[in-house]
Parts: structure tokens; C-alpha cells; sequence
């Protein structure tokens, strides 16, 4: 068999390989389109030793857009598999071929002729050629002709509707790769500051064991529980992994358990600066799933009901003034449990503080909260239903409010999320830009709306466009759906990987 499963068989495959002095030659990726150029490039590679091996990176760790790997591991390993000049095909279930390279110590590593060139966004070539120089391999780069399988399945009728399809062509025309990633690296070099409340998210797993049997009720067996940092603490972290300093203004009550589980995620990059209030009560939102299918059947939430009191609210007047003086960028994520009092909201207003702002609506502020208490922020980022909410208004067109909005507030940008519509903003120049949702197969909503905002901030933040804003945010909110809550945030490489592989 050519298809190597077992670590234990590989090891002594390859002892054998050594003993006999056969030359080895490794490949690595993802091969899901197999084409011409792929099997020129494994010709070439083999005609450096005697023995070829194709690692093969398992669907996990694909990273090359939505919906791929198109086919899956095994179906990618059985063709490769095929190929006459290919003796034996292992599976790498790791981001990069560093586990696969001290297993099998190739004399050549063998890449495609663009690995050459190209900039090496996640380091992972970096990180390929250590491993290689313990050994005294040699990375060898094949000199045949170019395809791509990302440009090919893009080009499937299935990846993108004609909506995307259209969006996306207009950004490849207006902006080269090397433009965006130019973006992507300023931002490095910015420190924000976040202001909102901090939130713990619990997800308690259960499954139905049936009705009871003296009441007419569901009766569920508890299975684990999982927490997740929410709230501004998921913005800030979020933006720990694109910035040189990520800075979260916020507050906690005097309940250790709680400020030791958020203080346990901190990062060298990522300043936590909070008011300590001991009549303030932390914001713990707890939700019931399902364990078979992570549908959510009811939620438990405690909540902050009251405001801050008169000195944490002067408090927070203080560390807003401080950190201004640092770098006037905010990101403010009002969740209308108590912290953004219209003092602080007033004080942020009428102090030309430059500001992405959300005030969310939900379940427990509905009625009691809004946008209305701020002025002249830089962009503002609502749903469609908050944005109807905040007008009473059914039935008139989103883009008319959204000029009325941005009137009311004097803001200078307003972006309204749309959901699977995906979303829509009037920009500065008073334009509006349409960008389609890129999300499919979700599994969690939680975090997506936070992920949006952050990406969107910090571009605004370095004078990226707002249609290039908006799609290199709504990518990152697709990204997060596809998760469950915040159990992984952001990946700057990774994230740029996704989108160089979605433009090709």
C-alpha cells in the first residue's frame, strides 16, 4: 500500500529507506484540485532521489477559504496515491510540515516554484527550514509552470454566488495582494484602546432524557461546561493578534474567580485596565445546548441592573483621559449593562475622542438602551434590527436611515449588518458599498458581530477604504461562525492567507 496511516509503520518505512541509502524527497500541501502543474512539480521532485513521499495536510488545518478542502483527506490521499512517480502518501494533520520533516528527514523538501518569491505570510516556510538544517536537507523550489487550485475552485459556479462574485472581482481590479497585506502590516504598529463591558460566556452542554413524569416539562441530563471570554474582552483579544498593543478599559466587581479567569488570557500585548466596583455585578450570559447538535435551547444570564456608582464613573473618566493621551483610537462596545453612563457617553462626545462605536441591543437592555447618548464618533456598527429599533421604523429603507443616523450622530461612516444579506455602508464620502455575507455552514452566531467590529475599527484606524474594510471584516465574522463562541480568536497570518487564497 502506497497510503502510510500508522506513525509506527511510517518510522520504520523509512529506517528501511536510510539502511538501503535511498534518497528521499518529501512534498507538502494540500493538493485538493490535482492538476497538470502538480504532477509536473512531483516529476521533478522525483527525479532528486529515489524515493518521493507527498505529505498531505489534513481538512482541519486547510486554510485556503470557505467550503475547503473541496475533496477530503482520504479522497485526496487515494489520488495522490495513483500517480506512478509517487511511492507513499502520509497524512499531516498539524498547520505545517514540521512534524511530518522530522519523521521521514528528507534529503530534499521540495515546493512549488511561487513558494520562491512569494512573501511568507505565516512564517511557516520559516519555521520548515529550521527543521530542515538539523538534518542537512536541502529545500529544492521545481521551476515548472504555475496553476492554482484556489483560483480553480473559485471559479466553481458552487464557491461564490454572483453577488461575491461580482464584489470580489471589483476588489481584485482596485487593490494588488501587496497592497493589502501593506494594510494589514500598519495596523501592527497601532495601539487601541477598548471600552465596554467585560461578559463570560457559558455554554453548558445537556441532552433530553425525557419528560418528567408529575409535570409536563423537558427534563435534560448535564453533560461539560465550557467558558468563553466575551464582551470587549473578545474585541480586545481579537485585537491583541494584529496590534502592537491592544489596551481594554472596563470593570469588575471584587469576585476573584471571575477577574482570575479573564486575567489567565492576558498577553504580554494586551493591557488589562479595569475599575473595581463592589456593588457592580459581573455579567455572566449562560446558555443550555444541546449536546448533538450545539443548538442553543434556553439561556440564564446575570446581569448588571443598575448604573456605576458616581466614583467608578469618575474613575473611568480618569483611565479614558490617560489612555487618549496614548493613542486617540477607540473601540467602544456598549452592552448596556451599566458601564457607559450618559456622563462617560457625553464625555467621550464632547472630547473629539476618534471612535468606532456598537451599542448593543438585547434581551436584557431592550427598552432601556441605545445609540442616542453618543455624538461624533468616526464609524458606527449596528444590526439591521437595532438600527430599526432605535427609529420605531418597519418599513423604510435601510439606506434612508442610515443617511438619518449618520445625520443624528454625526458620524462619519455607518455600517449595518445585514446577516446572510451581509452588509451594507455609507462611507465618508457619503457612498454606499454593498458587501455580501461570505458565511456558510454556521455553528455559532456568538462573536461574529464582535469580530466585524474589530477588524473594521482597526482598518478604519490605518485609512484602509471601506470596501476593502468591510470585506476584510465580514471574512474575519465568517471565520467566527464557524466556531463555537470565542473558543479561538483572530489569526492575523491566518487571516490574510484566507483572503490572498479567496482574491486569487
Amino acid at each position: 500500500m502506497k497510503i502510510l496511516k500508522e506513525e509506527k509503520i511510517i518510522i520504520k518505512k523509512i529506517n528501511d529507506l536510510i539502511k538501503s541509502k535511498k534518497k528521499i524527497v518529501m512534498c507538502h500541501g494540500v493538493f485538493d484540485i490535482l492538476h497538470l502543474g502538480h504532477i509536473k512539480h512531483f516529476e521533478e521532485a522525483k527525479s532528486l532521489g529515489d524515493i518521493l513521499i507527498i505529505s498531505v495536510t489534513s481538512n482541519k488545518y486547510v486554510n485556503k477559504g470557505f467550503e475547503r478542502p473541496y475533496f477530503d483527506l482520504k479522497t485526496r490521499m487515494e489520488t495522490l496515491s495513483s500517480l506512478s512517480c509517487v511511492d507513499y502518501v502520509i497524512a499531516s494533520d498539524f498547520p505545517t510540515a514540521e512534524k511530518n520533516l522530522t519523521l521521514l528527514k528528507p534529503n530534499f523538501y521540495v515546493k512549488g516554484p511561487d513558494y520562491k518569491h512569494k512573501p511568507d505570510i505565516t512564517h511557516n516556510l520559516i519555521k520548515e527550514k529550521k527543521i530542515i538544517k538539523k538534518f542537512n536537507g536541502k529545500i529544492y523550489f521545481t521551476k515548472g509552470q504555475q496553476f492554482s487550485s484556489s483560483a480553480i475552485v473559485n471559479s466553481f459556479s458552487t464557491t461564490f454566488d454572483e453577488k461575491q462574485k461580482f464584489f470580489l472581482d471589483r476588489l481584485k481590479k482596485k487593490y494588488s495582494l501587496e497592497e493589502i497585506q501593506s494594510y494589514i502590516s500598519k495596523i501592527k504598529k497601532i495601539e487601541p484602546n477598548i471600552f465596554g463591558e467585560i461578559i463570560l460566556d457559558t455554554y453548558q452542554f445537556c441532552e433530553p432524557i425525557g419528560i418528567s413524569g408529575k409535570d409536563p416539562f423537558l427534563v435534560f441530563k448535564n453533560n461539560l461546561e465550557k467558558n468563553f471570554a466575551g464582551g470587549s474582552f473578545a474585541i480586545a483579544k481579537n485585537s491583541t493578534n494584529f496590534t502592537k498593543k491592544t489596551n481594554l478599559i472596563s470593570i469588575f466587581s471584587n469576585q476573584k474567580k471571575y477577574k482570575s479567569f479573564f486575567k489567565s488570557k492576558l498577553s504580554k500585548n494586551f493591557i488589562l485596565d479595569c475599575v473595581i466596583d463592589s456593588d457592580f455585578k459581573d455579567i455572566i450570559k449562560k446558555r443550555y445546548l444541546d449536546i448533538n447538535t450545539n443548538s442553543k435551547i434556553f439561556g440564564v444570564y446575570e446581569i448588571n441592573e443598575k448604573k456605576i456608582s458616581k466614583n467608578s464613573e469618575n474613575k473611568v473618566i480618569k483611565l479614558l483621559k490617560k489612555y487618549k493621551k496614548k493613542s486617540n483610537k477607540f473601540i467602544i462596545s456598549d452592552y448596556g449593562h451599566g458601564l457607559v453612563t450618559d456622563k462617560i457617553a457625553q464625555f467621550i462626545s464632547k472630547n473629539k475622542f476618534v471612535y468606532c462605536l456598537n451599542a448593543q441591543i438585547n434581551s436584557a437592555n431592550r427598552g432601556y438602551h441605545g445609540l442616542f447618548k453618543f455624538k461624533n464618533p468616526d464609524t458606527i456598527i449596528i444590526n439591521l434590527s437595532e438600527l430599526r429599533y432605535e427609529f420605531k421604523d418597519r418599513f423604510t429603507k435601510t439606506e434612508n436611515l442610515m443617511v438619518t443616523l449618520k445625520k443624528k450622530l454625526n458620524a462619519k461612516t455607518v455600517v449595518v449588518t445585514r446577516g446572510s444579506k451581509g452588509a451594507i455602508v455609507l462611507s465618508s464620502s457619503n457612498n454606499f458599498i454593498k458587501c455580501p455575507a461570505f458565511a456558510k455552514n454556521t455553528t455559532d452566531k456568538v462573536g461574529a458581530g464582535d469580530a466585524l467590529l474589530t477588524i473594521f475599527s482597526l482598518c478604519r484606524f490605518v485609512g484602509m477604504s471601506d470596501d476593502l474594510a468591510i470585506f476584510i471584516s465580514s471574512i474575519s465574522a465568517a471565520n467566527q461562525t464557524r466556531i463555537l463562541n470565542n473558543e479561538i480568536f483572530l489569526n492575523r497570518d491566518e487571516l490574510l492567507k484566507t483572503i490572498m487564497h479567496i482574491l486569487k
